[in-house]
Formats: structure tokens, sequence, C-alpha cells
């Protein structure tokens, strides 16, 4: 659920996780909104690999915005375990009508167990809706966004719960000024 003004918006998404050797595995994302202010649909594949202590990846992805064509995306990620902790950057690179736009997000998690954590994020740049479970608004493509996450998850046998918490900005030229935005996400996670 996002909320942008006065309007609120859903969204219906899945990941699929595979892992496909020991050191690697593959992700798989959908979603889909039939509100405009978040996309019509968002596709993303991405390739993991683990070495030591580093993990690293390669992905690409489609997003369509209503009434606006597709924007293809890569990105990546490089990240570092320590202790309890992770900490990784994903740069995003996309295609809008006006050239290519860049963004990057950081991330921190403070693992309890090998699945349960909490964690904040931040994303500066142009908004591709890449992140995991941070939703692009639709009117924001290749424009200046900033955006603060907070977030946790937790497994208990087969299933996967978790939170999230985000506040963020959109600059709007028009007004001169950002448009500040709150999005509350849940999700349940079940494996088989």
């Amino acid at each position: 659920r996002y909320t942008l003004g006065t309007t609120t918006a859903y969204q219906i998404e899945s990941d699929t996780y595979w892992k496909f050797k020991k050191q690697g595995y593959g992700y798989f994302n959908a979603a889909y909104s039939d509100n405009s202010i978040l996309p019509n649909y968002r596709i993303r594949a991405e390739v993991f690999q683990n070495y030591k202590r580093w993990e690293y990846s390669m992905g690409a992805g489609i997003i369509k915005p209503h009434n606006f064509r597709e924007i293809p995306l890569i990105t990546g990620t490089i990240g570092y375990y320590f202790s309890d902790y992770f900490v990784y950057a994903r740069p995003s690179f996309s295609y809008v009508d006006n050239g290519f736009t860049k963004s990057i997000f950081i991330q921190g998690r403070k693992y309890f167990t090998k699945t349960n954590f909490i964690a904040l994020s931040l994303l500066k740049g142009a908004d591709t809706g890449v992140n995991r479970n941070i939703n692009a608004v639709a009117n924001s493509f290749g424009s200046d966004v900033y955006l603060v996450r907070a977030n946790g998850q937790m497994k208990t046998g087969t299933i996967k719960l978790g939170a999230g918490l985000d506040y963020g900005g959109i600059w709007i030229p028009e007004a001169g000024e950002y448009a500040r935005y709150i999005g509350v996400d849940l999700f349940v996670n079940l494996e088989f």
C-alpha cells in the first residue's frame, strides 16, 4: 500500500528465489497495480554469486507505468557480510524518453538468525522501482527522488513475514519542491 497526498494505491507482488549452485542463486520478481500512482507492472530477474564474505549480482528488468511505454533497466549489487551485518549498494540504470537515468540504493541489515533481520535503506536518484519492496511511483521515472526505509522480516517454519515503512520525496519541477510520500508494506512468503 502506498499513499501520495490523499491517494492510496495497492500493489500485488511475487518473488521467486532458486538456488542453482552452492554459492549462487537466482531471483525473479513480478508486480502489478491497477492504480496510476504505481507501475502497471514490473518484471525483473537477477543472478547472485557469493565469494567468501562478498555477494555480487547482475540483473535486468522492465517497468511499465500506466499511460507510458515500457522502461528497460539494468542493475546489480555489491555487498559485504561481517559479524551479524550485511551492507550493500545497488546502482541502477534505466532509459526513459529524455535519456539514461541512474540511482543508488544502499542498505544495512542486522541479522538475528540466518533469515530474520531488520534493515535501514537509503535511495537517491532516478526512481526505477527495482529495490526489493520499494515500489516506484509511476510519475517519478527519470525524476530525482529520495527515500528512507526501515523494514524487517522473520521466518518461522515455511512462512516468512515482513513489514516496511518508507518515507520519501519526488522532485516536482513545476512546483520547485519535493512531493513527499509515505509507504507501508506487509508480506507473507510461503516456502515450498
